[in-house]
């Protein structure tokens, strides 16, 4: 008797050892239904099988973590990445999930795209020339700004989107002006584009009205005032002719 009481002590100690042990089993009596798509989107920066399968269960928690099973890296926002039903089912068994406890359907083959958002050459050139208007000395009637050719539109992983737009230290904003914006997904910065602004400011300018003489004692009729394009000049411009008569 006491030799059968120690085998069924053993035997018990196995089958919790079994039950515990490194590999997660599906509860005896539990049965998960998992069927993949042949073309999904996912979000965000992993491939969940619960974003590219359907999954049902009787038992919510085995539900639960079927979904938050990582099957891989996700494609680069806007890109795709191709993968086989050997890939997953891999990864099911390494997440101790036995292909024999779950009816599992899957296509030889499947692409997942990673879903984006995009902002156009035009929002982007939009975003900087506002910036400018806002930030520049000088009156919005009194400027022209060209160069603004952004070329390609900036792809996102899909959250929620904020840019800052980051001028050089001691920007004067005029002439050539490069600045950058930086696109932040969900507050973490994703992608930083340049563009390169030229800025034209017409303001009045003096001017002579021909060459004249070293010394020469100045009156009105020597000078008259313009508006010019004062990046074009160097810093000393004068826009009042009374500074240099007399």
């Amino acid at each position: 008797m006491r030799k059968r009481a120690i085998f069924a002590a053993l035997f018990l100690t196995a089958l919790a050892v079994s039950a515990s042990g490194v590999f997660l089993q599906v509860e005896a009596g539990a049965k998960a239904w998992v069927s993949v798509s042949e073309e999904t989107r996912v979000s965000g920066e992993e491939i969940l099988l619960g974003d590219i399968a359907g999954i049902k269960s009787d038992d919510p928690s085995l539900a639960k973590r079927l979904a938050s099973i990582v099957i891989g890296r996700a494609p680069l926002p806007g890109q795709t990445r191709a993968m086989k039903r050997e890939q997953i089912e891999l990864r099911l068994k390494q997440s101790g999930i036995s292909m024999d406890e779950i009816d599992f359907t899957s296509p030889p083959r499947l692409e997942v795209l990673r879903d984006y958002v995009e902002a156009d050459r035009e929002t982007v050139e939009k975003i900087v020339r506002e910036f400018i208007l806002k930030e520049m000395p000088w009156g919005p009637d009194e400027i022209n700004i060209t160069g603004l050719n952004f070329n390609e539109a900036v792809i996102l992983p899909r959250g929620d989107v904020t840019y800052q737009v980051l001028p050089q230290p001691n920007e004067d904003y005029l002439g050539a002006t490069p600045i950058s914006v930086l696109f932040l997904v969900d507050g973490k910065p994703q992608k930083k584009v340049w563009l390169n602004a030229d800025i034209e400011v017409y303001r009045p300018v003096v001017l002579t009205t021909r060459p004249l003489p070293r010394f020469h004692v100045m009156n009105a009729g020597d000078v008259k005032v313009e508006r010019k394009n004062i990046a074009q000049f160097s810093s000393n411009v004068l826009g009042d002719a009374n500074e240099l008569v007399g």
